[in-house]
């Protein structure tokens, strides 16, 4: 986390012991959301996109913030991920 790596969480995570704990050390301004579909199951159905809203919900529970709150955090940390990347392809 020191060298400013972010972390994608899964539904899956959200339902692991382990899962859970790995998730707890992550700092909320390093978190991006996945499904890992369509190789992870979800109720014996591959993941799909929506299902990071499973994601966003347990998000904003282990945070203390609305589901909005939570879903805006995450939106935020993708868009400081990529506007490095927009910057030098509107500059070339």
């Amino acid at each position: 986390m020191q060298k400013g790596h972010y972390f994608s969480i899964n539904p899956s995570m959200t339902e692991s012991i382990n899962g859970k704990k790995i998730i707890s050390r992550i700092p909320p301004e390093r978190i991006l959301t996945e499904t890992d579909g369509p190789f992870v199951k979800i109720g014996g159905r591959a993941a799909e996109p929506t299902d990071v809203i499973r994601v966003e919900r347990f998000l904003a529970d282990e945070w203390g913030v609305t589901n909005t709150d939570a879903k805006n955090n995450v939106k935020e940390n993708f868009l400081r991920l990529v506007r490095p990347i927009q910057t030098t392809l509107k500059n070339k």
